[in-house]
C-alpha cells in the first residue's frame, strides 16, 4: 500500500493547524509579528515528525485540530461575549475528546485562556465549568464501558513519584530546542557521556536569572512570555501519570506528546527574540530556522523505506533496538555467523525453523542450492507448519530443474496451510510458464482472494487473461492494480513487455493503443508500440508512432 496519500492528509492537517495557531495567537495577544513568528516556529519543529509521519499519529492531529478551534471560539466568546461562540467552542472540545481522550485536560488550558481576558477569578471558574463537567461526564462514561484502571493509573503523590514526574518533564521539556534526533545522532557519533537533564538545569538557571535581569527592564512581551510558560506547564501535567506509556515507547516515540504543548513553547521563543535588536531577532530566526530545518529533513530521511527506518530504529532507539535488530537480520543483513549463533542458543523449534529458513535464503540467493535445501528441510522438520520453508524449498527446486520436486513441496505448503496466498501465486506462475493459463488464472485469483494487496499476483492475473483471450474488464483490473501500488504505468508496462515477450504483439498493441495517454512522452513505451505495429504489418501506424519518438527525441543531425 503507498503510504504517500495517508502522509499528505497527516501534512495538510499540521498545515491547518499551524494557521490556526496563527489564528489564536494573533486574535488573544494583537500582535501579528508574535503569532506569525510562533506559528513558524511551531510549524517547523522537528518533534512532530512523529505524529505526521506515523499514520496513528492522525487521530493527534484531528484532536489539536478541533482544540484550536475550541480554543479559537473560547476567545471570540471572551471578547465579543457570542453565546453561539461559546457552544461551537464546547462542540469543537467534544469532537476532540472522541478524537482522542488525552483531551480531557484540555480544562486546564481553558483557564489559561480566560486569564488573558478576565481578572475575576469566579468568572474564570465559571467559564472553564463547562468543560470540566464535560471532562468528568466522559471520563465516568468511559471507565463504565471500559473500566481499564489498574494498578499504577493514580499514582501516590510521594515525593519519589513526583521526582520522576519532574524527571520526565524536564527530559522532554528539552526536545524542543534538542529532539531526541539530534541527541541521539549526537551520542552515536561521539563517546561523550552527556547528561542532557543537567545540561538543561544549567541553562534553566541561566534563563531564570536573564529573566530577573529582564525584569528590571521592560519586557515587551511579558504577557506572551507568561501565557506560553503556562501552557508548557499544564501540558506536562498528564505526564504524571503517563510514565509507563513514556517508558514503553521509548525516547523518540514519546515526543508525539509535546504537540500541542509545543505551542506554548513557540509563543515563548518568538516573545523572547523579539525582545533582542533587530540583528539578533534575524540572526536568531535564521539560525533556528536552519537547525530545525535540517533536523527535520534528517529525521524524514529515514522514513524513505521500512529497511531505513528499521535501520534507524536499531541504531537510535533504546527500547526497541533489539527487535529492530533481529528485524534487520531477518530481512536485510546477510550474516549467517549471528543468524547460527542466535539458532544454537535457542531452544524453541519453532524459532529455529524461522531462523534456517533464512539462512537458507541466503544460501540459495548465493546459488549454493544443496545447502539452501538441507536448511529448508531442516526448518520444515522442527516446524512442519511453516508455510514459507515449504515455498522457500519449492522455489529452490524449480531453480535447478526440479520442477516434480517443486511441485509436490507447493502442494505440502497447501496441506499446512490452505488459505496461503504466496503458494497460489507461486503455483500460478509454475502453470503460467507452462503456458497453462486457464489453470494459472484460477490460482492467481486464489492468491488475489487471500491477498487483495498483492501486486505481483494482480499483475499475473492480468497477461493470464490476455494470453488466454479474456479480455474482459482488464482496464478496470489495472486500474484497480494501479491504485494499490500508488502508480498505474509500472503495471502497464510489466503486462506489455511479458505479452510481447510472448508473441502476442495482436495484445501488446491493443494494451498500449488504449493506456497511451499514460506515457506520452516514455520512449521505451512508443518503441515497444511501433515494434508491435511493425510485426502485425501495420506499417502507416507504426510510422506514425516513430513520429511521436522523433517529437521527443529529436534526431540530431551531424
Amino acid at each position: 500500500m503507498n503510504p504517500l496519500g495517508f502522509r499528505l492528509t497527516n501534512v495538510l492537517i499540521h498545515a491547518l493547524n499551524c494557521f490556526l495557531v496563527y489564528r489564536l495567537i494573533g486574535f488573544i495577544f494583537k500582535e501579528k509579528k508574535v503569532a506569525l513568528l510562533a506559528s513558524f516556529i511551531f510549524c517547523i519543529l522537528p518533534i512532530h515528525g512523529v505524529t505526521i509521519n506515523h499514520i496513528v499519529g492522525r487521530c493527534d492531529l484531528l484532536q489539536y485540530f478541533f482544540l484550536l478551534l475550541a480554543s479559537l471560539n473560547l476567545a471570540y466568546y471572551l471578547e465579543e461575549n457570542k453565546r453561539s461562540k461559546f457552544t461551537l467552542s464546547l462542540l469543537f472540545f467534544t469532537a476532540a475528546l472522541f478524537s482522542r481522550e488525552v483531551a480531557i485536560t484540555y480544562p486546564l488550558r481553558v483557564i489559561i485562556i480566560c486569564l488573558c481576558y478576565l481578572r475575576d477569578i469566579r468568572k474564570i471558574l465559571l467559564v472553564s465549568l463547562p468543560y470540566f463537567v464535560m471532562s468528568l461526564l466522559y471520563f465516568i462514561l468511559r471507565l463504565i464501558a471500559y473500566p481499564i484502571v489498574t494498578h499504577g493509573t493514580f499514582l501516590p503523590l510521594s515525593f519519589e513519584e513526583f521526582a520522576r514526574w519532574a524527571a520526565h518533564s524536564v527530559e522532554l521539556t528539552i526536545r524542543f530546542v534538542f529532539p531526541w534526533s539530534a541527541q541521539a545522532a549526537l551520542l552515536s557519533a561521539s563517546d561523550l557521556n552527556i547528561h542532557f537533564t543537567d545540561l538543561l538545569i544549567v541553562l534553566l538557571g541561566i534563563f531564570i536569572i536573564g529573566i530577573l535581569f529582564l525584569k528590571k527592564t521592560k519586557l515587551k512581551y511579558r504577557k506572551e512570555f507568561i501565557f506560553g510558560w503556562l501552557w508548557i506547564l499544564v501540558s506536562i501535567l498528564p505526564l504524571f501519570v503517563l510514565e509507563g506509556i513514556i517508558e514503553k515507547l521509548g525516547s523518540y516515540f514519546s515526543e508525539y506528546l509535546l504537540y500541542f504543548s509545543s505551542i506554548g513553547f513557540a509563543v515563548v521563543f518568538s516573545a523572547a527574540v523579539l525582545n533582542l535588536n533587530k540583528y539578533f531577532q534575524r540572526l536568531f530566526v535564521i539560525v533556528f530556522t536552519l537547525y530545525y530545518i535540517s533536523l527535520a529533513v534528517y529525521t524524514n530521511s529515514f522514513w524513505k523505506s521500512e529497511r531505513d527506518l528499521v535501520d534507524r530504529v536499531r541504531t537510535l532507539e533504546r527500547s526497541d533496538r533489539y527487535v529492530a535488530g533481529m528485524q534487520m537480520l531477518m530481512k536485510y543483513e546477510d550474516n549467517e555467523e549471528k543468524i547460527k549463533k542466535i539458532i544454537r542458543e535457542t531452544d524453541n523449534p519453532s524459532v529455529k525453523s524461522i531462523w534456517l529458513k533464512r539462512i537458507g535464503l541466503i544460501a540459495r540467493q548465493t546459488k549454493n542450492y544443496d545447502k539452501a535445501i538441507e536448511y529448508f528441510k531442516e526448518a520444515v522438520r522442527l516446524s512442519p507448519s511453516n508455510a514459507e520453508a515449504c515455498n522457500a524449498l519449492a522455489i529452490a527446486y524449480f531453480e535447478i530443474g526440479k520442477a516434480k520436486e517443486g511441485m509436490a513441496w507447493l502442494k505440502k505448503s497447501l496441506a499446512v496451510n490452505s488459505e496461503d496466498a504466496e503458494t497460489y501465486r507461486l503455483l500460478g506462475e509454475v502453470f503460467y510458464n507452462h503456458n497453462d493459463y486457464p489453470v494459472a488464472i484460477s490460482y492467481f485469483k486464489k492468491a488475489v482472494y487471500y491477498d487483495p494487496d498483492n501486486v505481483e499476483s494482480l499483475q499475473h492475473l492480468v497477461i493470464s487473461y490476455f494470453l488466454n483471450h479474456e479480455k474482459g474488464n482488464y482496464l478496470e483490473l489495472i486500474d484497480f492494480i494501479g491504485k494499490k501500488s500508488g502508480e498505474i504505468i509500472p503495471t502497464v508496462r510489466f503486462v506489455a513487455l511479458e505479452l510481447f515477450r510472448h508473441g502476442d504483439f495482436q495484445n501488446t498493441a491493443y494494451l498500449l493503443e488504449k493506456t497511451k495517454i499514460l506515457f506520452p512522452k516514455d520512449t521505451e513505451m512508443l518503441t515497444l508500440l511501433a515494434r508491435a505495429y511493425a510485426l502485425l504489418g501495420q506499417d502507416e501506424k507504426a510510422l506514425e508512432v516513430q513520429k511521436d519518438i522523433q517529437a521527443v527525441i529529436p534526431l540530431r543531425h551531424e
